[in-house]
């Protein structure tokens, strides 16, 4: 549900923050530990450059239903 300026906010323009360098979702997950880490592994995982927001973003939730999934 996030739109496009959200997407490219928090997930391109996050990984040029310092001092952490990561988007800000996977910064987000981080603070739960261990609980977070595989979400956080998996977004780190998308690849990005070639892709528009609005696929960015169905990938994006896409990877964290994959990830919640194999947690249940």
């Amino acid at each position: 549900e996030m739109t496009n300026g959200s997407i490219f906010f928090h997930f391109l323009e996050g990984l040029r923050r310092p001092p952490i360098h990561k988007d800000d979702f996977s910064a987000w997950l981080l603070k739960y530990g261990p609980a977070g880490e595989p979400y956080a592994q998996a977004i780190s995982g998308i690849d990005f450059y070639f892709k528009s927001l609005p696929s960015l973003r169905t990938e994006l939730g896409g990877t964290l239903r994959k990830v919640m999934g194999a947690q249940s």
